[in-house]
This record gives C-alpha cells, sequence and structure tokens, in this order.
C-alpha cells in the first residue's frame, strides 16, 4: 500500500492497492452504518490497521511526529488500556475511511457546478482594492463545503505579476474565510470529532450558534482590510456600491449549494439520528447524484478522478486516526479528568472555562501540536464532568481553538496547502495580518462562550 506525495502523505507513486483496500473500507463502513456485522467489521479493522501502518511507515514526518504525541499523551494518561477499548478506537477511527471518500467526490462533483463557476467569475472581475476581501468571503463559501480544496480553486485568480506582499494577503484571507467556516460547517473534520464527544448536542444547534462567530470574524475581516487593507478601503464598507455589497455579491451563487448541502445533513440527522460523520456519509452521494442527473454530466471522468485520488487519502487518514484513537481512548479516564476538574466548578470560575480551552489549544498549535491530539485531550477530560448547559459553549470551544490553531500552526495541513498554493512562506501566514486577527477574534468569541456557558 503505498500513497502519493501530498499534504500529509509519503511515497512517490499511487500503488492500486491502496486504491482498492480504501474502496473496501468505504464500501464496509457504509454498509456498516445501515447493518452491524460483528465478523465484518472485525475483518474490517484487521484491513485498517495493516492500511495505517503501511501509510505511517510510507507517512510523513509530521505524521509520524502526531503519532508519537498521540503515543506520548497515551503512555502519560491511559490506566484502563484493554483490548476491548483499543478494538473500539480502531473501529470508530474507520469510519473516518467512508467519511473522506465521499468529501473528496464532493469537491470534484463540485467545481462543476455553475454556482462554483459563477462565483469564482465574480471574485476575478473584482478591482485589485478590494480583490483581497472577495478572496475572503469566496474562501467562506467554498470552504463550507469544499475545505481545503478551495485553495486551489482560489489561488489561480492570483495575477502572475502579484507581488510577495500581494500573494500572502490572498492567502492570508483564504486562509482566515476557510477556517471561518469550522464553527458552523458539517464538512470539516472538527465537527465531527467534536460531536463525537458530545452527541447529546444537535446538529442545528451547534450550526444556528456557530454562525454568529463567523460572521463575527468576518466583520473584524473586513474592518482591518479597512484599517490596514488597500488604499480607499476604508469608507466604502456599507452601502449599495460597497465593499460588503461587493464580497456578498461574490458569495451568492454558492447560498444554494450551502443550504442544500448544509440543510440536507441537517435534517438527515435530526430524522435519523445518525452522528455527523454518518450522516454526511449517506446524505453527499444523494446530492452528487442529484447534482450530475440534474446538469446531465457524465459521471465517468469524474469518477475517473475519484479513482486516482484516493490514494493520497491514505496519509489524511493516518494522521487522523492517530488522534481518533486517542480520543477514543481518552473517553472517561479519571486521570486525565482529575488534572482539569478544577476548571469546572472550582478554582476557575465556568465563564472563563471556553476561553482557557482555546488558548490552550492555540498555544499548542503555534507549538506544532495538532489539534486532534489537543482537541482529543481536551475532551477526554472535560466531558466526563461537563454539565449539559455548558455543553455548546465546549463544543464551540474546541472548535474555535481548532480554527485558529490552524491559522498559526506550520504542521497544520490548510497553513501547508494555502502556501503553497499561493507560492509564499508558511512562516509569513502565521506572523502577519493572521495573528493580528486572532488577537481581536478571540477574545470577543472568548466572551460570548462564556456567557453561553
Amino acid at each position: 500500500m503505498t500513497t502519493t506525495q501530498r499534504g500529509h502523505g509519503g511515497g512517490a507513486h499511487p500503488a492500486p492497492l491502496s486504491s482498492v483496500v480504501i474502496a473496501v473500507l468505504w464500501a464496509t463502513q457504509t454498509f456498516a452504518i445501515f447493518y452491524d456485522s460483528a465478523v465484518l467489521q472485525m475483518l474490517s479493522a484487521w484491513l485498517f490497521s495493516a492500511y495505517l501502518v503501511a501509510g505511517l511507515v510510507r507517512g510523513s514526518r509530521e505524521t509520524r511526529f502526531v503519532w508519537l504525541i498521540a503515543a506520548i499523551v497515551g503512555s502519560l494518561t491511559l490506566t484502563r488500556l484493554t483490548g476491548e477499548r483499543i478494538y473500539e478506537a480502531v473501529v470508530f477511527a474507520m469510519l473516518f475511511t467512508a467519511w473522506l471518500p465521499v468529501l473528496q467526490a464532493a469537491r470534484i462533483v463540485a467545481r462543476t457546478a455553475s454556482g462554483v463557476i459563477e462565483s469564482r467569475r465574480r471574485i476575478a472581475e473584482l478591482p485589485d482594492g478590494r480583490r483581497e476581501p472577495g478572496f475572503l468571503f469566496g474562501a467562506f463559501g467554498f470552504g463550507g463545503f469544499l475545505n481545503t480544496g478551495t485553495y486551489a480553486l482560489l489561488s489561480t485568480l492570483t495575477p502572475s505579476d502579484a507581488t510577495p506582499t500581494t500573494r500572502r494577503r490572498y492567502a492570508e484571507a483564504c486562509l482566515r474565510g476557510v477556517n471561518l467556516t469550522i464553527p458552523w460547517s458539517p464538512f470539516f473534520l472538527a465537527m465531527a470529532f467534536v460531536q463525537s464527544y458530545l452527541p447529546a448536542v444537535p446538529l442545528w444547534q451547534v450550526i444556528l450558534t456557530g454562525l454568529p462567530i463567523s460572521i463575527t470574524g468576518l466583520a473584524i475581516s473586513l474592518w482591518l482590510h479597512g484599517a490596514v487593507g488597500e488604499r480607499g478601503a476604508r469608507g466604502t464598507l456599507l452601502g449599495r456600491g460597497g465593499l460588503l455589497a461587493a464580497c456578498l455579491h461574490c458569495l451568492a451563487p454558492l447560498v444554494p449549494i450551502l443550504v442544500v448541502c448544509g440543510g440536507g445533513v441537517v435534517l438527515v440527522a435530526a430524522a435519523t439520528g445518525l452522528g455527523t460523520l454518518a450522516t454526511v456519509i449517506v446524505t453527499l452521494p444523494v446530492v452528487i447524484a442529484a447534482q450530475l442527473a440534474v446538469t446531465g454530466t457524465d459521471p465517468r471522468p469524474l469518477a475517473g478522478e475519484l479513482t486516482r485520488k484516493l490514494p493520497d487519502l491514505q496519509g489524511e487518514i493516518t494522521l487522523i486516526s492517530a488522534g481518533m484513537i486517542l480520543g477514543v481512548l481518552l473517553r472517561d479516564e479519571p486521570n486525565l479528568s482529575a488534572y482539569v476538574a478544577p476548571l469546572l466548578g472550582g478554582s476557575v470560575p465556568l465563564w472563563l472555562t471556553p476561553g482557557l480551552v482555546t488558548l490552550a489549544m492555540i498555544l499548542l498549535g503555534i507549538a506544532n501540536i495538532h489539534p486532534i491530539i489537543t482537541g482529543a485531550a481536551i475532551l477526554g477530560a472535560i466531558v466526563p464532568a461537563a454539565s449539559h448547559a455548558s455543553e455548546i459553549a465546549l463544543f464551540h470551544a474546541v472548535l474555535l481553538g481548532w480554527s485558529m490553531s490552524t491559522i498559526v500552526s506550520l504542521s497544520a495541513l490548510s497553513l501547508i496547502i494555502a502556501a503553497s498554493m499561493f507560492q509564499v512562506r508558511a512562516l509569513s501566514l502565521v506572523l502577519a495580518g493572521n495573528l493580528r486577527f486572532i488577537l481581536l477574534f478571540v477574545p470577543v468569541v472568548s466572551f460570548y462562550l462564556g456567557w453561553m456557558a
């Protein structure tokens, strides 16, 4: 089993065996949503374990580092490690072998959607003084369902003669826009990960309470653009011909796509009681099939492209699995809960807890600790003692910490891809405008979450 070197993956050329394995796991995990077969799951778990070992052997340095940190955290905190719990953790992580291919298929098909094409055209037609906020809003719209695929879509709109500073500002805007979708988008890993710890929080509630967080981030970004952005931006924010109207004009063609995809996931989750992962796995293929049928698109070239890209998922699945397996093992771990129990009712006021959770994840992100590890440790420690009233605040505190740590972590896939697509140094995206944004945005949202707690 090999994988192509993309982001977190390793290896030089994709091998057919990797495609076959991920396709088999995709099929078995989709089947497992509807019918529970202990024998099939056990066989799949063994196959998945071999797939992870191959991915780790051929993986990138960052993937190995994440597994190393997970092993260290586990060795320091786990006291009830049994074969049954390990099997439970592997089975849960295995569900991502169906989730990631479905998202990959959605990204491929979405590029052909008329709304995506029209939104991209409107961003390309913006004058230079408005291109940066156009990238911000475009990335916010595309990122809601394309995730990191947004960078490849928008980076090609950068003029060939753009200065390094201009490229950096466009990359910052895209990175910020994509990560501002994390508080509400059900198509991000962070959402599925946190809900696995807090299943009692309904998806619709997370989305409704997350949208104000994202809108606040967009507003602060526009204010920063007017304060320190291109000349002439200040004073033209509102009004028919203002900057906000131009940005919303670019975003408008994506609204139907977001409503259909997001609304479909919310309705299916509410009707079936499935978690976010399972809901996305069963809902998106129906949406994709409907899109192809309505537009009359030949699915064969898209299916061929998906087949070619399946091996590229091995590195990402291997990295994700480290945090997922650790996260399941840390659930209800008494040692870990004892370390942070004071945050929930002792020496630290409850309203400060969301802000401290977010701050911890950001600081560890700067230290290149992946948010999937910090999120697992924090949720494993806090959830057992959290009251139901504070669960939604805790949910968003982790989503916010995940979002912002991704912006400042040099090991984050999102930042690495943005830097590569826009041909800028990754460190420059951390030290410039996005750090200023975090210093303004996080305190405001932390007060909001503290009030919710």
